[in-house]
């Protein structure tokens, strides 16, 4: 007993002499700051987790110039620079991950710094506390002048066969991104065409689509252009001038065909089956893409249909041109209101003959018999004729709508008919020119007589009353 005594007093003595106790806590009455049994360990004596105190940002700059990204960090931590989706590593921690030079960071602040900038650095860029799993992002968009990157097609220069399709289409790039558009310079129209688009398409190709092609990328002021041509080809394209052609014996004639074609061996004229062979009364000139037959002193026996021939390695192709002595298809001239509402139509006529006489037909639009005319032929002009003619028809209809057609005549026969014209009736029977004793202007009359006994009832009326104040 008197050891166990001794052995609490030496224990008791060295406290006093430390100031220390250890021992375990009687309860769970104590915090969660209790640390004497972990003075190294406890959750308190950890430091706070790092944090980025710079945001993302874009930047925009110029070729060449020098770009700092920011990742300013609050408390130690091991910072990681990556580059672009994939996040392709520059720096990690101290050590350098990228044989880029231009790519420097800052071991104070961990500044990224990108030195003499060109296309290539355009992208996105993360800084990332490792562990943490915080990070940020800056994008930067390097300046750039408009650049074509795709056209198709690729090649400067194409050929296509005719009939199959074709898209063209350009892609560029640039910062700011350029505007595309294409500008066309081909036979479908008179002069270069602007699209504005990046794309289009034709379904079959013609000879017509030949022609240049340009795409055009434009950024600010400053544009770039790539020039595409395309040859179609194929069996000839035959177009006539005219399908009829007017003349008369001992006029001189002219055919006129329009062939394109890529590498015709023969273009020929032919008529009632035969090839025509140039002589002193047939002429074969080449104008461009004109072919012309010239027939001197015509005679009657060279009316008839003339075919125009031309061949190359890909097929045949003709066109058909009718020389005749009858006068053309009359066509409409002008259609237009006279006095009283009366229509009035003139209509045009090409001959080379004198024309004898016209036959003009006329009709109600619901009815089925045609009306005839015959009007007086007025002189022409170098084979130009111009007819008019005023219709004077009545209506029992407002606005009844009638139609009307022409054929001419000279020496060698009729001239088809001319299309109908459509025109409202009008005249001395309409009812915009009523004629006295008709229901209207009898309305009128009645009505006129009832005012007039009205106005002389309040005039007795008003006599009698100032006669009666006077007395």
């Amino acid at each position: 007993m008197k050891s166990s005594s001794n052995l609490l007093l030496l224990l008791l003595g060295i406290c006093s002499v430390t100031n220390q106790v250890w021992c375990w806590p009687a309860d769970k009455s104590y915090n969660d700051d209790y640390n004497a049994d972990d003075a190294d360990n406890d959750q308190d004596d950890y430091p706070d987790p790092a944090k980025i105190l710079s945001t993302g940002e874009d930047f925009i700059v110029n070729i060449g110039s020098t770009v700092k990204l920011p990742c300013k960090v609050e408390g130690d931590a091991v910072i990681q620079w990556s580059k672009g989706p994939k996040e392709t590593p520059l720096f990690l921690g101290n050590s350098k991950q990228t044989d880029n030079l231009r790519y420097t960071m800052d071991q104070r602040d961990y500044t990224l710094t990108i030195v003499a900038v060109n296309i290539s650095d355009s992208d996105v860029f993360h800084c990332k506390v490792l562990d943490e799993q915080t990070s940020i992002t800056h994008t930067l968009k390097v300046k750039s002048g408009p650049v074509i990157t795709k056209t198709v097609p690729e090649k400067d220069r194409n050929e296509e066969k005719k009939g199959t399709p074709i898209t063209f289409m350009c892609e560029a790039a640039g910062i700011p991104k350029p505007k595309v558009y294409w500008i066309t310079n081909n036979h479908l129209h008179k002069g270069p065409q602007r699209l504005e688009s990046d794309h289009f398409s034709y379904d079959k190709l013609t000879w017509k689509h030949s022609g240049n092609y340009t795409c055009v990328a434009e950024q600010d002021k400053e544009t770039t252009r790539k020039v595409i041509h395309l040859n179609v080809h194929g069996s000839p394209d035959v177009e006539v001038a005219a399908k009829h052609i007017n003349s008369a014996e001992h006029y001189e004639s002219e055919l006129i065909c329009s062939i394109h074609c890529t590498g015709c061996h023969d273009v020929h004229w032919e008529k009632d089956g035969h090839e025509i062979k140039p002589d002193r009364h047939f002429t074969v000139l080449q104008e461009g893409h004109r072919h012309i037959l010239r027939i001197s002193a015509t005679k009657k026996s060279d009316f008839g249909e003339y075919i125009c021939v031309a061949t190359n390695k890909f097929g045949s192709s003709n066109g058909t041109i009718h020389l005749k002595g009858q006068p053309m298809k009359p066509t409409l001239e002008k259609l237009s209101a006279g006095e009283n509402g009366k229509s009035s139509i003139t209509w045009k006529i090409v001959s080379r003959g004198e024309i004898k006489g016209y036959e003009i037909n006329y009709k109600k639009q619901t009815d089925d018999e045609w009306q005839t005319l015959s009007p007086e032929v007025q002189p022409g002009n170098n084979g130009i004729f111009l007819l008019t003619h005023e219709f004077d028809i009545p209506s029992d209809i407002p606005k009844d709508t009638y139609k009307a057609r022409i054929r001419a005549q000279n020496e060698y026969g009729f001239s088809e008919l001319s299309d109908e014209v459509p025109f409202p009736a009008g005249g001395s029977g309409s009812e915009d020119s009523p004629k006295p004793g008709s229901p209207i202007l009898e309305e009128s009359n009645g009505s006129g007589a009832s005012h007039q006994e009205l106005r002389l009832s309040i005039m007795f009326i008003v006599a009698l009353l100032t006669a009666r104040f006077l007395q």
